[in-house]
């Protein structure tokens, strides 16, 4: 029924939550059939792993999803065919991949086809070294060609993953070659990852300016992406904006990382600095003010990061329920009460007062909401340790 909070909730801020807030290199190379005729593809393929598990994981999905999607139709249907396996059996399908043959004999879609996610998440943990991840990107573009769709809660680990191992530009590159990758930001929660670790290599370098400006850039394209490229866009997108009642280039939570890292390039102003940086300070300190006054008018007064979005949003977990997991949310809590604290402050001092005093009030209900995640969360967990040194200072 709309507008009822599940059964057994708990009450944060002004509405009620499920009680989920309770402890708890890719290379190119030539491919050539030898029926029915001779022909050129491009073929994914694989660097060297640093174990056979994931050699294993990859070569699987490689044999059994990918390469098949190289074939031509026709012989891609008859090796999915079972009135042909007698047939395969004496006479595979062929192809060579530089030099070396590939043979094809009769594939039964039940049981010889793997778990594609199961898979993929097993090459994901196996990936280890630089050298490792670099397979992620022709990895995905296997699975793009062969219409596998990720799993709703895949897209979050891969960023996860990745970006934890130091690969940010990896993920970056792959949701700019969405065409290639498939790598879309269509889910909620993908996007909040993807913007939490942005934000956190720039606090990783005390939000120097280099880093701090590159991050700010690396938001504004994403984004932009989020507004402009339809190839982001999914029927899980538009449900997902529906229930948030913000299409996501609009929506609060994620425009606050462009606040946050606004207001701490912002905070740099000093005199001085030479014409040019000057310039750049004049600037930093005009967007902090446009970006506040954007961000104050689709945030409604009084409302946390949970409140914003309507009771059915966490219904499923395929939406925002990942969201009321305390120390999920904590860590994308961190840089958004960050980002109204410090632009509140800024702001203030400029002499926007109601402007100050309006971040000030939407800092104050998150930082409520995070009090109530940061005491149902046990010690030590990952969540508490991001707020602690985000918001807490503590290093």
């Amino acid at each position: 029924m709309a507008g009822r909070a599940p059964q057994h909730a708990l009450r944060v801020g002004c509405r009620a939550v499920p009680e989920a807030l309770s402890k708890p290199a890719q290379q190119s190379r030539c491919l050539s059939s030898t029926v029915p005729r001779q022909a050129t593809y491009p073929v994914v393929s694989f660097n060297k792993t640093s174990s056979p598990e994931l050699k294993e994981a990859l070569e699987t999905l490689r044999e059994k999803v990918i390469l098949p999607t190289y074939l031509p139709p026709e012989l891609r249907q008859k090796i999915f065919n079972k009135k042909y396996e007698k047939e395969l059996a004496h006479d595979p399908v062929t192809i060579q991949i530089d030099g070396q043959p590939q043979r094809f004999s009769y594939i039964n879609m039940l049981t010889d086809m793997p778990n594609t996610p199961k898979n993929i998440r097993a090459a994901l943990l196996n990936m280890k070294n630089g050298g490792d991840f670099a397979n992620l990107s022709g990895l995905l573009e296997g699975m793009h060609r062969a219409n596998r769709k990720l799993p709703y809660w895949l897209s979050a680990q891969i960023v996860r993953k990745a970006c934890k191992a130091g690969h940010l530009q990896l993920i970056l590159n792959m949701v700019r070659d969405v065409k290639r990758t498939g790598f879309t930001l269509e889910r909620h929660e993908t996007v909040n990852e993807l913007l939490f670790w942005v934000q956190r290599f720039a606090w990783k370098s005390d939000y120097s300016e280099p880093e701090t400006r590159k991050a700010l850039r690396e938001v504004q394209e994403i984004l932009d992406a989020l507004e402009g490229d339809e190839r982001h866009m999914s029927k899980d997108r538009k449900r997902q904006q529906a229930l948030t009642r913000f299409p996501y280039h609009r929506d609060p939570q994620f425009l606050a990382a462009r606040l946050n890292l606004t207001a701490e390039l912002a905070a740099r102003r000093a005199t001085g600095q030479t014409s040019e940086e000057q310039l750049k300070s004049a600037n930093d300190v005009k967007n902090l003010v446009k970006y506040a006054e954007q961000l104050v008018k689709l945030w409604p007064a009084d409302k946390a990061l949970l409140d914003m979005y309507t009771d059915e949003a966490y219904v499923a977990r395929v939406d925002l329920r990942y969201l009321i997991k305390p120390q999920v949310h904590l860590r994308y809590a961190s840089f958004t009460l960050q980002a109204l604290k410090q632009a509140a402050k800024i702001v203030g001092q400029l002499g926007h007062g109601p402007l100050a005093a309006q971040l000030i009030n939407r800092a104050a209900a998150v930082e409520a909401e995070s009090q109530l995640a940061y005491a149902k969360v046990d010690d030590g967990m990952a969540g508490q340790k991001i707020y602690e040194m985000v918001v807490g200072g503590k290093k």
